[in-house]
C-alpha cells in the first residue's frame, strides 16, 4: 500500500513537470512568433514612396545629389544612388544643364542592413528616384 502511494505521488509529480515543460515550449513559440511580427513591422515601417522638391546639385560618383529646406527650414542634402531607367528617360541627369534646376523628386526607400568586419550591423536608407518633374 505504501509501495503505490509513493507510485502515485512520483506519476503526479512526473504529469505537472510535463506540463510546464509544455507550457514552456508554447511560450517559447508565441514568444518566436512576436518577434517575427515584430520584425516584420519593422521592415514595413523601413521602406516607403516619398516626394519632395529639391535643388539639383549634379552627379557625382556614382550619386544624384540634391539639396533643399528641412522641416528646420535649414539647408539639407540628399543622395540618390538609383534611379529608374523610366525616370533617367525623362531627365538625363548626368547632363550638367540641370545642375542648379529644381525638381519634384518622387523616389522610394528601403532601409537595409549591411555587416561590417567588425561583425556590427550597420543601416543604411537605400534610395531610387522613381520619377522627376522639372520645376524651373
Amino acid at each position: 500500500m505504501k509501495d503505490l502511494k509513493i507510485l502515485i505521488l512520483i506519476m503526479a509529480l512526473l504529469s505537472s513537470s510535463v506540463s510546464v515543460f509544455g507550457q514552456e515550449e508554447e511560450e517559447e513559440e508565441e514568444e518566436e512568433v512576436e518577434e517575427v511580427i515584430v520584425e516584420a513591422v519593422a521592415e514595413s515601417a523601413a521602406e516607403g514612396i516619398d516626394t519632395m522638391k529639391a535643388n539639383f546639385d549634379g552627379f557625382e560618383g556614382d550619386s544624384y545629389n540634391f539639396s533643399y529646406k528641412n522641416e528646420d527650414n535649414e539647408d539639407d542634402s540628399i543622395f540618390f544612388s538609383l534611379i529608374t531607367p523610366e525616370a533617367l528617360k525623362m531627365y538625363n541627369l548626368k547632363d550638367k544643364k540641370f545642375i542648379g534646376k529644381i525638381f519634384e523628386i518622387t523616389f522610394s526607400f528601403k532601409t537595409e542592413t549591411e555587416v561590417d568586419e567588425d561583425g556590427d550591423k550597420q543601416e543604411f536608407i537605400k534610395r531610387t528616384i522613381t520619377a522627376l518633374k522639372l520645376l524651373n
